[in-house]
């Protein structure tokens, strides 16, 4: 039942999240040199990252449970996820004065890459919650088969009699303040994805000194699987055309809004009529769509007409309030990516700059 509940509240919960990232980096970009404001945007930035991980972390709980979450292993370079997890962490542990390591790594590994991210992620952030000065560093070892990636900090540690206990839902080690730090679900997600992935997770802790937890996952060749080069990027992208599709007003015209600041031309539409109407004066390089649309409309549907519309591949991002993948990836919308919302605006920039690179590198 709760399950049930968090999945139909979801969508909900998740749009003025959605509206609150992109109004706020879009108000970032507009601030100029104003170090008051600029301080004011940054910590409520903090504010919101804190907001959607927390809601992450319930609806992660509720998916792993219902069984919606299925593992798409695949052999991938493990730098890929390093790299998100700098991205995503860095200013974390900047703003609480932790230096964070993240070595390079040049290993391949066979797995599901954004479920390890996810797993990984719960770690990271962990260290940076009990670290109260120090470091957090993230090695990979290769160990025979396998790869193990150790996230090592400078914490207040783990008693040996808790080990175990870290693990369980809402359960928190005394973190030297007497104030609860998040809801004590991180480590119960990485149990849950590792159970899922059928890696390891190994925990070593020493009071006063800092934790290491190690996971261990099947090595990939590197001739298995090609690594990606860096995209063209912000040049390559620059003024790419985008066609929004999405029936929240809010959401919609604050992706605009953040859009036309970071250079590129919207135009935006919240249905099939309106965005084939949209096709008259406006040529899009890749579509923008929430996938549940008003009066039964999709956003499968929107794509696959203006495809047929245009007559010719239109990359799309699906920006979604919905944790189930199961409706979009039985749309069979080719090369979708699908993104959940709350979507920080920096991720949405990025794949929508490697998009336009690559549609513009294979035209004719």
């Amino acid at each position: 039942q709760r399950s049930r509940f968090l999945a139909a509240a979801s969508h909900d919960l998740r749009q003025p999240l959605q509206t609150l990232n992109l109004l706020n980096r879009a108000a970032n970009r507009q601030a100029g040199q104003s170090a008051p404001l600029l301080g004011l945007l940054e910590q409520q930035q903090l504010a919101l990252d804190s907001m959607s991980a927390l809601l992450a972390s319930v609806l992660d709980i509720s998916k792993l449970d219902s069984g919606g979450v299925t593992p798409s292993p695949t052999a991938c370079a493990i730098q890929g996820v390093l790299d998100r997890l700098r991205s995503d962490f860095e200013p974390q542990a900047e703003e609480k004065g932790i230096e964070l390591s993240i070595e390079r790594s040049t290993e391949g590994v066979r797995t599901d890459p954004e479920l390890l991210r996810r797993l990984l992620g719960n770690l990271v952030s962990n260290a940076i919650r009990y670290t109260h000065r120090g470091r957090g560093e993230i090695v990979c070892v290769r160990r025979g088969d396998e790869l193990a990636v150790e996230i090592c900090d400078t914490g207040i540690g783990i008693p040996q009699d808790q080990l175990e206990r870290v693990f369980e839902e809402f359960y928190q080690v005394d973190n030297g303040t007497h104030r609860p730090e998040g809801l004590g679900l991180g480590l119960s997600i990485v149990q849950r994805l590792q159970q899922l992935l059928g890696c390891g997770v190994h925990v070593e802790s020493v009071v006063g000194k800092g934790t290491t937890f190690r996971v261990t996952i099947p090595r990939a060749e590197l001739d298995q699987f090609v690594v990606a080069a860096d995209p063209a990027g912000e040049r390559a992208a620059r003024g790419g055309r985008v066609l929004i599709v999405d029936d929240e007003r809010s959401v919609a015209e604050a992706t605009s809004l953040l859009l036309e600041i970071e250079g590129f031309e919207a135009s935006v539409a919240s249905s099939e009529e309106e965005a084939l109407g949209c096709l008259r004066v406006f040529s899009p390089e890749v579509i923008v769509s929430d996938y549940h649309l008003r009066g039964g409309e999709t956003g499968a549907g929107v794509v696959a007409a203006v495809r047929a519309h245009l007559g010719t591949f239109v990359p799309v991002i699906f920006m979604t309030g919905d944790t189930a993948r199961s409706a979009i990836a039985n749309s069979r919308i080719e090369n979708a990516l699908v993104l959940n919302k709350p979507v920080r605006a920096e991720d949405l920039l990025g794949a929508l700059r490697d998009r336009i690179s690559a549609h513009r590198a294979a035209a004719p």
